[in-house]
C-alpha cells in the first residue's frame, strides 16, 4: 500500500539516492524514472517488468540518459521477464545503459 501511495506523489522521490523496490510485483517504472534525479542505485529484482520504455524507444543516447537519471550507476533487473526478451537485453547491452543495468546472468 505504501508504494502505491508514493507513486501518486512521485515528486517526493527527487532526493532519493538508493531505492530498493524488489519483490513488489511492479510491472513498470517508466513514469517514476524521470523523478529519480539523485538516485544512484535502483533495485527492481524479482518483479514482473517486461520492458522499459526508455530502453526500447529510439531515444538518442543523451535523451535516454535523461530519462533514467544522470546519476544512476546501478539498475538491477534480476529475475524479471525482461531478461527473457533478447531484443531488450541486446539494446541494453549495446546501448548507453550497458554499464548500469544488471541482470541475473
Amino acid at each position: 500500500m505504501l508504494l502505491h501511495q508514493c507513486t501518486h506523489h512521485k515528486q517526493y522521490f527527487c532526493h532519493v539516492n538508493y531505492l530498493d523496490l524488489s519483490s513488489n510485483r511492479i510491472k513498470s517504472i517508466d513514469g517514476l524514472l524521470p523523478y529519480l534525479i539523485e538516485c544512484h542505485t535502483l533495485l527492481l529484482d524479482d518483479n514482473i517488468i517486461e520492458h522499459l520504455r526508455c530502453i526500447e524507444s529510439e531515444l538518442p543516447n543523451n535523451d535516454a540518459n535523461t530519462v533514467v537519471g544522470g546519476k544512476l550507476k546501478v539498475l538491477s533487473l534480476k529475475r524479471n521477464p525482461i531478461e527473457k526478451n533478447q531484443n531488450s537485453v541486446s539494446k541494453i547491452r549495446n546501448g548507453i545503459l550497458k554499464d548500469i543495468v544488471v541482470f541475473t546472468s
